[in-house]
This record gives C-alpha cells, structure tokens and sequence, in this order.
C-alpha cells in the first residue's frame, strides 16, 4: 500500500499581479495554494470599470495603462501561456498650463508646436533644443553615478549588508531630477511645462514633489529602460488590451488548477510563524496553518500583518516604503483636452498655479 505524501500547504496574501504570477509559477508544483483576496475581485491595480456610452459598454481601465513587449518580457510570457492575447496602442501626452495660455501635445508636430506664432519665439525654441539634448546627453549620469548596491562579494550578515547599504545612501546621497535639472542648466520651460508633468503624470505624483524628491539616475535609468529617451528619433510599441486588463485576470482565474483555492473578501489580520509553521488569524476570528506564506501586498501591509513577530530587520526594510492613496475618475467629458487640437490623449496633464 502506498503512503499518500501530503502535499505543502502555500498561502499568498493579496490577489494583485504580484499574487497571481507567484499563483502561476507554482501551478505545476506539488503543492496546495490558498489565495487570500481582501477586496471582492482578483487584479489589484489591474482595475477594469465597466463604462456605457454611445449604446455599447467597454471595460476601461483606470490602473493598469500600456505595456511594451520588450520592457517586460516576463509579463509578455505571463500572457502568451495565458493564451491572452494584446492590442497596439499609443501613449500621447499632452499640458494645459497657465489657464490653456500655453498647450501642447504629443501626436503631432503641430499638435506639439500649437501656433504658428511659437516658431518664432526664441523662449520656444530653447525648449525644443533642451528636449533634444536631454533625450541625447541624459545617460550620461548612468555612468557618472554609479547605482547603490552592496559589494559584489560581501563577506558578513544580512543586517551588516543592509547597514552597508543604508551607509551608502547617507553618503552618497541620491541627487534629485530638480537638482540635476539646475546643474545641468535646463530652462524653465523644459523643467515646468515639459519634463516634470510628463513623468509624473504615470506615478500621479505632485509634480513639485516628484521633481524635488525623485532621484535623477533612477528617473533616466527608467526612461532608457523604457526607450523614453528615444522619442525623437524611434517610434515606441506600446499595446494594451481590447476590453481592459481585466482579460487576463479573468482569464489567469479560469485557468486555475484545482489544487489552488481563491478566497476573496477574506480579511487576513495578521501572520505568525510557530515552530517552522506560519499561522494566518483571519478576520473573522478563524486561524489556518501554513508551511510557507508569500505576502504579496504593499510592503507597509506586510510589516503590519508581521506585527510583534517581524524581526528587527524585517521591521527596517519594510518600514522604509511608504505608499499613498490616489483618487481616480472615471469620466467621460471629451472638453479635457488641448483646446488648439481638440484630440484625446492618452495622458492630458493640466497645471494649476
């Protein structure tokens, strides 16, 4: 008679994208998953709304925008073993600022340009000469500055390589985008009504704040990262989805193997490890036992579920994130947008005084 050999018990905390890759990569491993989702549907920032208009409903998404294949190639393999199929689409960007005296947007020349009037502005054509510059000479500071990262071979605990770290960053302190934007003398109108808006608009972050607190290597790593310092001179891919990124979460639902459990609006108060075990007290006074528990929430969560029981250094690392709310609309007025070329944009940034 065989014995039957119990298979590992896996909790994953959170049913965002993070909790539905770790969900997938353990599908054809001999293990039970129990997913355990807060909210009353899987997806996290994969947020499709469902809108009505002109007698037909489309699913629009108000998190999740675009995706380039290239950027993100294990999400692009998530996909295809999902069967799931995507769409090209665009990523325009336009300003309104100093109440639509000065607009401009990206799906055109002159869409960008405006008026007529502009080519002969020396103020305008300062700016074009410091985006062009920008998207040429900004990779410099790659490889002036180099990233903070531990030795290639540390020798000594995980604290003392943390404590390494934290040393680093307090000496070598992060320059931010404002500072090098100075130093390097970029005009104001390439700073203002250019530069900033356009990259804090994705994160929804106060463009003051975005630019006094973001660290100009990360920004620039990002933008090459993302082919964003070759606009000028190449046409990026970027794709979507037909009927909102809700697709490949309901898609990722259905294809679930039966050894993996969803559980949504299931309110996981904390987690405790117990001799070698992990034990989840749920909020409805309930307890389960665990071998493994993958927290796959924002890390600021994490540290809370961890309460009295997260160690030292859990407690260090976790506590440095911090996370904000930000309030989306969904909406459907088509007078948001640039008044000189009334065309919708992907992202329409509008600057108050």
């Amino acid at each position: 008679m065989t014995a039957t050999v119990r298979r590992p018990r896996v909790a994953i905390v959170g049913g965002g994208i993070s909790g539905m890759a770790c969900s997938w990569k353990l599908r054809n491993q001999r293990c039970t998953v129990d997913i355990y989702e807060s909210s009353d549907k899987l997806g996290g920032h994969a947020n499709s709304m469902p809108f009505t208009g002109n007698g037909r409903t489309v699913d629009v998404d108000t998190g999740f925008v675009v995706m380039e294949e290239a950027t993100y190639p294990q999400f692009t393999s998530f996909l295809q073993e999902l069967g799931v199929k995507t769409i090209p689409t665009d990523m325009s960007f336009g300003v309104s600022a100093l109440n639509g005296a000065l607009e401009w947007n990206s799906l055109s020349i002159m869409a960008f340009v405006g008026t007529l009037s502009r080519l002969f502005s020396p103020w305008f054509w300062r700016l074009m000469f410091d985006i062009v510059y920008f998207n040429l000479f900004a990779r410099d500071i790659l490889a002036q500055q180099a990233p903070v990262s531990p030795p290639k071979k540390f020798v000594g605990s995980v604290e003392e390589e943390i404590a390494a770290i934290e040393k680093d960053l307090k000496v070598n302190r992060r320059e931010s985008i404002a500072d090098y934007l100075k130093r390097q003398k970029y005009s104001e109108q390439f700073i203002i009504y250019f530069l900033i808006p356009m990259v804090a608009a994705p994160w929804c972050i106060d463009p003051d704040e975005f630019a006094a607190n973001f660290p100009a290597r990360n920004l620039i790593q990002f933008m090459h990262n993302h082919s964003l310092l070759d606009t000028v001179t190449k046409t990026l891919r970027w794709r979507t989805f037909a009927n909102g990124s809700k697709t490949y979460v309901d898609e990722f639902q259905r294809q679930m193997p039966h050894h993996h459990k969803l559980h949504l609006n299931t309110v996981v108060r904390s987690v405790t490890r117990v001799d070698g075990k992990a034990l989840l007290s749920f909020a409805d006074g309930s307890i389960e036992t665990f071998d493994h528990v993958v927290l796959a929430i924002h890390a600021n969560q994490a540290v809370s579920l961890l309460g009295q029981d997260a160690s030292a250094l859990e407690r260090r690392i976790l506590g440095a994130f911090t996370t904000r709310r930000n309030v989306c609309y969904l909406h459907s007025d088509i007078s948001v947008s640039c008044s000189i070329f009334p065309v919708p944009v992907f992202f329409f940034f509008f600057l108050f005084d």
